[in-house]
């Protein structure tokens, strides 16, 4: 049988951000209260549509997504 040996970081830096970002997250996921979900490159084409209307926080998630492939928002 083999495995494959992986990595990843020890101490994750969690970043707080703004509500308007919060707000139009639930409302797209259909959430009313907690958000649980992971966003990877298939967002992006959203997040820069978020960008260009001006949402708070959208290129702070472009840039987390282009850095780590995909990230956990809650």
């Amino acid at each position: 049988m083999s495995s494959t040996l992986c990595w990843e970081p020890k101490h994750r830096e969690t970043k707080t951000l703004p509500n308007a970002l919060k707000y139009v997250l639930q409302k797209k996921e259909g959430l009313d209260g907690v958000i649980n979900i992971t966003m990877g490159e298939s967002d992006l084409g959203y997040l820069q549509g978020l960008k260009d209307a001006g949402i708070e926080g959208a290129e702070e998630l472009i840039t987390a997504i282009e850095k780590h492939n995909q990230v956990l928002v809650q």
